[in-house]
Parts: C-alpha cells; sequence; structure tokens
C-alpha cells in the first residue's frame, strides 16, 4: 500500500470519534419487572423511573412509555412533584431518540416547575441537561455557565452521585474543545464521587471516556488499563453491551497501533456478546471494525462481506462518520481488488461525506475555539468571583465573629451584673438570718436563763429533800439496827430455853410445839441477821477486803456446809470444775453470796434433783455458778429479783420460810466487788445464777502491761 494511503488511512482512524455504544443492564431491568407487578401507589412510581433511566440510552421508547404511566398517576395537588423529573426524564429519552429541540423544550418544562415549586435537585438537573443541549449547539458558553450553576446545586444538596454527572458533563464539554488536561481533571473527580456513592454503571462509562481521551492523546497503555478497570466492573453486575462496547474501544486501541491480531481478538469477543443481545449499533461499530483489521490482513473477501453488511444497515441511518468511514474502506478494497470502477464511486463518496463533515467540523472548530476562550474568559471570572467571595466571607465572617464578641460581652457583663446581685441578695438574706438568729439565741438565753434559774430552784428543792430523807433513811437504819440488836437478844434467850425444854421430859405435843418454837426463833434470829448485813453492805464507807480466793476450796467447803440440809431433801449437791482458779474478793462476801445462792437453790429445788456449783474462766474473766432445776422465774420475777423484801411467785418446796433479802444482799455483795450477775432461766426449768468478775481481766491487763 503507498506510504501516502497508509498516512491517510492512520489519520483517518485517529480523527474518528469512537462510537460509544448504549449499554443496558437486563438483569436490573429483569429484577424491576419482577418488581412492578406487586408494587403499588409510590413503590409503583419509583420502579416506573428506574425503568424508563435504564431504557433511556437503547430504547428510549421504552422510556417514555413508562414516564407516561407515571404521568397518568400525577395528581397536581399530592404528586405534582414528580413532574419536574418525568419532564427532565422525558427530555433525556428525546435527546438518546435524536430530538434534541424537543427535548430542550421537556429541559425548560423541567426547570420552570422545578422553580416554582422550589425543587433544587430538579433545578440542577435541568440545568446539567439545558447545557448538554447548548454544547450540541455549539453554545459552549452556555453550556458552561449551567453546569458551573447545576454543580454548585449538588454541592449545597451533597448529592455526591448528581455531581458526578455534572463533573462529567464539563469534561465532555472540554473534550469537545480538546482540553484533554481538564476533561481528564473532571473525569477523575466525577469517578472518585461515583465510587464513594457505589454507582458502578457510573464508574464503567467514567472509565470509558477516560480511555478515550488518552486515545485521543496517543497514550494506548493508559487506555488498555482504564478499559481494563472498565471491564471488571461491567463484568461484575455482568452489563454485556457494555462489555461489547469495551472490547470494541480496545480494539480501535490496538488498531491504532497495527497490533491487528489483538485488535481482531477483541474484536471477536465484542461480536460474541452482540449477538446474544442483538444490538443494531454495536453490530454496525463491530461490523465496520472487522471490515478494517481484515483489510489490514489481506483477508480482501471476509472484509468486503462485513463492509457490505454494514453499507445496508447504513442505508436507513444517519450516521454520516461512520459512513464516510466505511465509504473510505470499501474504495481501498476495490482498489486492492483491481475494481477500480467502483473504487473511484466510493472514493467519490468518501471525498462529499468528508466535505460535509470536515466544513461542519471546521464550524464546530471555530466555534470551539471561541467557546473555548470564553469559557477559560468565564473560569477566570469565576475565580475572581470566588475570590470576591471569599472576601466577603472572610469580611462577613470577621463582622459575625465580631458580634459574637459583642454578643458574648454583653451577655458577660449581663452575667456579672446578675452574680452581682445576686450576691448582695444572697448577703442581705444572710445578715436578716444572722439577726433573726441573733435574736432567737438572745430569746433562747432568756429562756435558758429562766429555766436555770428554775433548774437552780428544783436542785434546792432536791437537795433540801434529798437531805430530809437521808436523814430519814439513817434514822430508819439507825431505827432497824436498835430494833435488831433490842430484838437479837430476847430471840437468843428464847432459843435457849427451848432448847433446854426440849431436854425435859415432854409429851409428844409439847415437843412439838417446842419444835416450832424453836423454828420461829431461828427465822427471827436470820431475818434480823439479814438485816443487820443490808445495813452493813449498804454502808459506802466500808470497803471489801480483797484476796485471791481458790474457788474449788470455796465450793467444796459450801458443799460440806449444806450436806445435812441438801440431804434432808434428798438433793444431790455437785462440785464440776476442771482447774482451781484463783478469784479476786473479799472471803466474807463471796462466802455470802454463795450461801445465799445455794440456799436458795435448796430450797426452791424439789426432792430428789441436782444443784450444781460449777466455775473457770471465759475470755479470761473468772465465774461462779450456782445451777439449780426448781420452779425458774417468770419475766415478772425478773423486775423485782434483788428488791429487798421481794415476793416472788415460785415458793420454798418444803415449806421453809423466805424473808426476800437473800438475792438483794446478793446483788448488793456482787456490785460491791465490782462484779456481774447474770441469771439465766425459763419457767419450770430451773435457773443458773452466774456472778463473773471482770475487775480481775482489768487487774491481770494492767500488771501484764507493768
Amino acid at each position: 500500500m503507498p506510504r501516502a494511503v497508509s498516512t491517510y488511512f492512520l489519520a483517518l482512524i485517529f480523527l474518528a470519534i469512537p462510537f460509544v455504544g448504549f449499554p443496558q443492564d437486563y438483569l436490573v431491568i429483569d429484577s424491576l419487572k419482577e418488581e412492578l407487578i406487586y408494587a403499588e401507589n409510590e413503590n409503583r412510581r419509583e420502579i416506573l423511573f428506574s425503568l424508563s433511566w435504564e431504557y433511556r440510552k437503547s430504547q428510549p421508547d421504552s422510556t417514555l412509555y413508562y414516564l407516561r404511566e407515571i404521568m397518568s398517576m400525577v395528581d397536581d395537588k399530592e404528586n405534582g412533584e414528580d413532574l419536574p423529573k418525568v419532564f427532565n426524564f422525558m427530555g433525556v429519552a428525546y435527546h438518546y431518540k435524536g430530538d434534541d429541540l424537543k427535548a430542550y423544550e421537556y429541559y425548560q418544562q423541567a426547570y420552570d416547575l422545578a422553580m416554582n415549586q422550589g425543587d433544587s435537585m430538579q433545578v440542577a438537573h435541568s440545568l446539567n441537561n439545558m447545557g448538554r443541549f447548548y454544547s450540541l449547539q455549539g453554545d459552549h458558553a452556555r453550556s458552561y455557565d449551567d453546569y458551573i450553576k447545576a454543580i454548585e446545586i449538588f454541592e449545597k444538596l451533597n448529592d455526591k452521585d448528581a455531581m458526578s454527572y455534572g463533573y462529567k458533563s464539563l469534561a465532555e464539554l472540554y473534550l469537545s474543545q480538546s482540553n484533554y488536561d481538564k476533561a481528564l481533571q473532571m473525569t477523575q473527580k466525577a469517578l472518585e464521587l461515583r465510587e464513594s456513592v457505589n454507582n458502578t454503571h457510573g464508574q464503567i462509562s467514567v472509565l470509558n471516556e477516560m480511555a478515550e481521551i488518552y486515545m485521543k492523546q496517543g497514550d494506548f497503555e493508559k487506555v488498555v488499563q482504564y478499559y481494563e478497570e472498565s471491564m471488571l466492573r461491567a463484568s461484575a453486575i455482568q452489563d454485556f453491551a457494555m462489555m461489547s462496547n469495551i472490547y470494541l474501544g480496545m480494539a480501535d486501541a490496538y488498531c491504532m497501533q497495527d497490533r491487528y491480531e489483538l485488535a481482531l481478538a477483541e474484536a471477536r469477543k465484542a461480536q460474541k456478546i452482540e449477538r446474544q443481545i442483538n444490538n443494531q449499533d454495536l453490530e454496525n461499530r463491530t461490523n465496520l471494525i472487522f471490515g478494517k483489521l481484515l483489510f489490514r490482513l489481506n483477508r480482501f473477501a471476509e472484509s468486503e462481506a462485513y463492509f457490505d453488511e454494514l453499507m445496508v444497515e447504513l442505508e436507513n441511518s444517519n450516521d454520516l462518520s461512520l459512513d464516510r468511514e466505511a465509504s473510505y474502506y470499501q474504495a481501498m478494497l476495490y482498489k486492492a481488488t483491481g475494481r477500480n470502477e467502483l473504487a473511484f464511486d466510493k472514493f467519490r463518496r468518501h471525498h462529499e461525506l468528508d466535505k460535509t463533515l470536515e466544513s461542519a467540523e471546521n464550524a464546530r472548530l471555530i466555534e470551539r475555539l471561541e467557546a473555548r476562550i470564553e469559557i477559560e474568559s468565564k473560569e477566570k471570572e469565576n475565580q475572581l468571583l470566588m475570590a470576591e467571595n471569599a472576601m466577603n466571607e472572610a469580611t462577613e465572617a470577621r463582622l459575625r465573629m465580631q458580634n459574637v464578641l459583642l454578643l458574648v460581652g454583653i451577655l458577660a457583663a449581663a452575667i456579672i451584673v446578675l452574680i452581682l446581685y445576686l450576691m448582695n441578695k444572697k448577703r442581705l438574706d444572710a445578715n436578716r438570718k444572722l439577726i433573726q438568729k441573733n435574736n432567737f439565741i438572745a430569746k433562747q438565753r432568756e429562756e435558758i436563763k429562766n429555766q436555770n434559774e428554775q433548774i437552780a430552784h428544783q436542785n434546792e428543792k432536791l437537795r433540801s429533800r434529798n437531805e430530809r430523807l437521808k436523814a430519814l433513811n439513817n434514822e430508819k437504819d439507825t431505827l432497824m439496827n436498835i430494833l435488831a440488836h433490842d430484838l437479837k437478844a430476847p430471840f437468843n434467850r428464847i432459843k435457849g430455853l427451848t432448847q433446854l425444854m426440849e431436854l425435859t421430859d415432854l409429851t409428844e405435843e409439847q415437843r412439838k410445839y417446842t419444835h416450832m418454837l424453836d423454828n420461829s426463833t431461828i427465822n427471827g434470829l436470820n431475818l434480823i441477821r439479814d438485816l443487820l448485813e443490808v445495813s452493813a453492805f449498804s454502808d459506802e464507807e466500808r470497803k471489801p477486803s480483797m484476796s485471791e480466793l481458790s474457788l474449788i476450796n470455796q465450793l467444796n467447803e459450801k458443799k460440806e456446809n449444806f450436806r445435812t440440809e441438801a440431804e434432808s431433801k434428798h438433793i444431790k449437791l455437785k462440785v464440776l470444775l476442771d482447774d482451781d482458779i484463783f478469784i479476786p474478793a473479799d472471803p466474807s462476801y463471796l462466802s455470802r453470796i454463795l450461801d445465799n445462792l445455794i440456799s436458795n437453790a435448796i430450797k426452791f429445788s424439789n426432792p430428789g434433783k441436782e444443784v450444781i456449783l460449777s466455775g473457770g474462766k471465759r475470755d479470761g474473766v473468772p465465774y461462779v455458778s450456782v445451777k439449780d432445776f426448781g420452779p425458774g422465774f417468770s419475766e415478772k420475777d425478773r423486775e423485782n429479783l434483788y428488791h429487798k423484801f421481794a415476793r416472788l411467785s415460785a415458793q420454798p418446796t418444803a415449806g421453809e420460810s423466805s424473808n426476800g433479802l437473800g438475792l438483794a444482799i446478793v446483788k448488793i455483795l456482787v456490785d460491791s466487788l465490782e462484779g456481774e450477775i447474770e441469771l439465766i432461766s425459763k419457767p419450770g426449768e430451773g435457773s443458773e445464777f452466774i456472778i463473773r468478775f471482770p475487775a480481775y481481766k482489768k487487774q491481770e491487763e494492767i500488771l501484764r502491761n507493768k
């Protein structure tokens, strides 16, 4: 092939804009159709919107069909807010049908209605769609303005998916001006936004566009890289139409590098998918790439078959660019096979289309250059406006800060005044309360003074009464002592006479009376003895003479002393003491305590019972115990147990006399020894008197510390 023809061929491939197929996710569409069967009301409208959007590129008539169903459901009062969205979708559908003028009418209706309803989202989408329309018409400056306005609204709404559409539109605008760097910047932003919201379809579209930009720049390594990334995403969601479109893009890229076998392999992959989904646009593009590749491989017959099939389809199409490229390759094919007349016809057809497209392209190129200059000017204006806005915002922020500081100052001053007021009020309240308290205290002092005077007066009365009672008590004690001493001698004489009478020859009856007289005399002497002991032991000036006493000796001695009395009632006296201990006590005091307790135990025990004498140490404190199995004591008995002349519920079991002074004497003696007395008793089960001597432990501790 001549060098000039080869150069022209490569230039034609480079200048040709790759055809972008219209992919369609049939899995999504099938899923939506199944949901539509059971959907109602608002949910049904949302599914219809989704279906219409999926069909917008490949089957725009289906999009219009679903949108009209939505229109039939719209009520101006209840859900008229859906109308701007419906009109925007209709405009997109008419754009893909090729009727851009009608598309613009719907965009304008959507914009006006959204403005009236205050629907910022649909206002922004309308601006983005109208920007695309202006771009197609060559009014790039106006297109740029609408894109910028749309993006600003999307940013305020923080709708990242919508923002990505805005940046993608800007990328296409820059691409139409051959401003590849700016186009790549915008597509990169769109890709990042779509990745952040997991919009896989959108990511595929942006990656394909980036691959096409790098193809125009001749960076085929980047082309392959982005097509491969796009293929991974399309395969993951099984978007077969998009996969076919990517394979064709790869085939174009390899063809431009003269890597025809690789290009042919990619084209076959696209053809395999295209035959399954039956997309005419993809079929036309597939036939063109096969025809070109087979021609370059000198497989003319196969190439001609593909071109013939393509030209049949192009008779019903207005795609002049595809027709021009196919005519050129057919001319080259006819020339290579010696059919010069046919080759001439195709060359003429090619040149006619080339002039038509070149004129349009030149006009568009001029418009693009003018628009690029205007866009750059507007960008500078926008930058200046942004800088001015930044300055204004900074000024506003400074003023706001000043206002805030002023407000804070006013609030601080108000708070200080309030605090001072509250503190002053609190101080006044405190002073008032202090005055009230002082008055109350003065009043209380006066009352206390009066009460003290009354108490002093009462104390004086009590002191006088106590002295009088003390004097009376002394007189009583003196009288009792005198009486006791005076009565003691006569009783002793009576006892002696009685004993002398018993030695004489008396009758049985006389002996009985004599015995009764002797017992009465003994009881009287015992009473006199107890009275004298109570009087003697109650004397505060009398102090016990303390010594260490062997407890086992004391108990054994008492056992022998009371043996006769106990045996007379068949009562057994038992001493239980494992180890001997020594008790600090006055011998006469301890002896009298044991006498009274043992005597009472024998008196109040039934014949045949036991009286147990025991002792020991508990927690280092020595104790002695006298336990009987008599009638015990009631709760009422406990109240008067240690009172003088107290009469208790229990009575002696053998008619013995009891003057009620025994336990009173025991209590007085125990207290004098600084001891403790405890009664353990239950009615009918007997009683146990326990005498403790805690002073002994204190003495031991003192000696140990020394």
